[in-house]
């Protein structure tokens, strides 16, 4: 802010990096707020608490917004789970049904009138995937994102020391109208799963709620959600970055990243963070460009002693 930006490298003994021209930020959405922090760049409170002193005084960390997901599962007695050498195409041809991402079949639906855009993410497999080293079980995996969601949850500070994990809350289901979505989410799933067409293919259950009554399935939902890894909201545009991901009043600081997204889409956030990256390399190479060029003429002016001309707006271009 006053003197180069740079960053601290904690290894054995601490290094100082430093940059010519501005740092853009790519640390993702729980840890981009963490460096801002422990940089005292936040609400003023949270880098204070933790003995750093606040730069500048911003919303970091706070707005996070994830797809919550339910699943439900039947085993199954139908071989739905790897085919005997299914992995041979793999290796020498690049081919075969393990080039599968397995939870390739989805959809997205609206679970009551009156919406105007789908407020769920369907998603099925054909098998448990294992808790680390281990065997894939064969089963009927029918799930659904919950979207849209108005629950928010916040990133802070854990520690001062840059290696600590940072506390993150996302405060899922604080909201009674994602309650409603969940439990809305949860009956559509079932419906699919206790079609006849795969009714003939369970073995037995394996993760379902008790009863389809709103308790024992709000009760499963806490219990058994997940992620689907699509968090967002953190160092949101418009509260705390500019159009061109320029965090305000601090210069030479941009944040390209999930994190900027103020708010969550309703599908996955893969396409949408890549073009949050090249439209920064973009905004980048633009100001690199205007820099250079305006640098030229200045220099053309200087040697005919005439001034170098101006756009409309005062910017020489």
């Amino acid at each position: 802010m006053n003197g180069p930006l740079g960053a601290a490298r904690v290894t054995a003994a601490q290094e100082a990096l430093y940059c010519e021209r501005e740092v853009v930020l790519c640390a993702g959405v729980y840890n981009s707020p963490q460096l801002l922090m422990l940089s005292g760049i936040g609400i003023a409170d949270e880098p204070a608490a933790h003995g750093i002193e606040p730069r500048a005084d911003l919303p970091v960390g706070e707005s996070l917004q994830d797809h919550l997901h339910l699943s439900v599962i039947h085993l199954t007695g139908t071989g739905t789970g790897p085919l005997p050498g299914a992995a041979g195409p793999l290796a020498p041809r690049g081919r075969g049904l393990h080039t599968s991402d397995v939870g390739g079949v989805g959809g997205f639906a609206r679970t009551r009138e009156g919406l105007d855009a789908p407020d769920i993410q369907f998603h099925a497999m054909p098998m448990v995937l294992p808790q680390g080293p281990g065997t894939t079980t064969p089963a009927l995996v029918n799930g659904a994102a919950l979207l849209g969601t108005t629950s928010r949850g916040k990133v802070s500070l854990r520690s001062a020391q840059p290696g600590a994990k940072p506390r993150v809350l996302h405060n899922y289901l604080a909201i009674p109208e994602d309650r409603e979505t969940a439990l809305r989410a949860l009956r559509a799933v079932l419906r699919i799963a206790y079609r006849p067409a795969l009714r003939v293919h369970r073995r037995a259950d394996h993760l379902v709620p008790d009863s389809d009554g709103d308790g024992d399935l709000l009760t499963f939902a806490r219990r058994e959600a997940n992620t689907l890894y699509h968090p967002v909201g953190t160092c949101a545009l418009g509260t705390f970055v500019d159009r061109e991901l320029r965090v305000h009043g601090v210069s030479g600081l941009r944040v390209a990243d999930a994190s900027v997204m103020p708010t969550l889409v309703r599908g996955n956030t893969n396409a949408a963070a890549i073009m949050i990256g090249e439209k920064a390399a973009d905004l980048i190479r633009s100001q690199r460009h205007d820099v250079t060029t305006s640098r030229r003429r200045a220099t053309a002016g200087r040697r005919t002693g005439r001034p170098a001309r101006s756009r409309p707006g005062g910017a020489a271009g």
